[in-house]
């Protein structure tokens, strides 16, 4: 799936806003080094509050608001 730098910057205000405080880690900080206005693939973030592991029933409730689908990872965090 390829997204925008500025549909990206969308998701991250919209949890900003949502209070979620997290930083954006793995491929797609690559791509975004690269200077890639396009970019591909899933979004992997730590989120450090609220906690995913503890405040799993916020981030589906999140996920309901804004109309995203809501799952666990195979390590059982949350995947939006």
């Amino acid at each position: 799936m390829a997204y925008s730098i500025e549909e990206l910057a969308g998701i991250m205000k919209t949890l900003q806003d949502e209070g979620v405080k997290a930083v954006i880690i793995g491929d797609t900080v690559v791509q975004l080094a690269l200077g890639r206005r396009r970019l591909e693939g899933d979004v992997d973030l730590f989120v450090y509050e609220p906690s995913p592991l503890l405040e799993q029933d916020y981030y589906h409730e999140l996920a309901s608001r804004h109309g995203w689908e809501a799952s666990s990872t195979e390590v059982g965090t949350v995947k939006l």
